[in-house]
């Protein structure tokens, strides 16, 4: 029930500009979604292991969530970019402990994050980002060391 939420919650969440990443393809002016089926959740509840710079807890995020609560399998698509605006993550740890949350592209860390676990364990936080851009054919992988679980908001759109 928990995820349930969770994909809900942050199925709704989205905000659009850009920042321009050494995957970024080309100029980001017109990387817009025209569609509302190009708007996505990605997460890692149906990934693989997979190596996360600083973590041994990485998992890829090659799993898009449905509007209608089905998960399915997910890759950029080839002439596409994935245009990624928010991430949610969470976890579980001792009471007052940190913990932080990498998202790595092909095993490079390209984004961190870290907080600090309430009274009763639960760690994570929902983010705005400034957007970061991605080609077809790169790993995304998502990892921390709580164990932490990780949902992307965005859209793809096609490779300028």
């Amino acid at each position: 029930m928990r995820r349930i939420a969770f994909i809900m919650l942050c199925f709704v969440a989205g905000v659009f500009g850009t920042v321009r990443l050494g995957l970024a393809a080309g100029p980001l002016n017109g990387l817009t979604p025209k569609f509302p089926s190009q708007l996505l959740n990605i997460n890692n509840f149906l990934g693989t292991t997979c190596s996360c710079e600083g973590t041994n807890n990485g998992f890829t995020l090659n799993t898009r969530a449905n509007p209608d609560g089905t998960l399915s399998p997910f890759s950029i698509p080839s002439g596409q970019v994935l245009v990624v605006t928010g991430m949610s993550w969470f976890g579980g740890t001792s009471a007052g402990s940190g913990g932080f949350m990498s998202l790595c592209v092909d095993g490079s860390e390209v984004w961190f994050d870290t907080t600090v676990a309430g009274s009763n364990g639960e760690i994570g936080r929902s983010l705005q980002l400034t957007p970061l851009v991605f080609k077809s054919g790169h790993v995304l992988c998502g990892g921390g060391d709580s164990g932490s679980e990780v949902l992307l908001t965005g859209f793809v759109t096609k490779d300028n």
